[in-house]
């Protein structure tokens, strides 16, 4: 997991490499569990065109920092909903940042 520029991307567990240039991202969205902050409780959801998931890591990903940086200095971020999502112990889904509508 990680960024290149104006590129996020993640290598599944097969080894392929998924991407998406920053122009075509519309989401980030995190999902939260009830496994608390004990377990893995939380997915990053990352939404290309047509609101589509482009690919999802788990809290704790190698290079999650890095995408963290990136989301976070994008024009909108929601630093409420960020911190909503990683205190959160229930089963919801948070939009930290969407793109502006036309």
């Amino acid at each position: 997991t990680g960024s290149d520029g104006d590129l996020l991307w993640m290598i599944d567990r097969d080894g392929r490499r998924h991407q998406l240039p920053l122009s075509q991202l519309h989401a980030v969205a995190i999902e939260t569990n009830a496994s608390g902050p004990q377990g893995m409780d939380f997915w990053w959801l990352i939404y290309g065109p047509e609101e589509d998931v482009a690919f999802t890591f788990p809290q704790g990903a190698t290079g999650e920092s890095t995408v963290l940086e990136h989301v976070t200095a994008l024009p909108g971020f929601r630093h409420d909903a960020f911190q909503a999502a990683i205190q959160s112990t229930d089963e919801d889904t948070f939009v930290i940042w969407q793109r502006p509508f036309p």
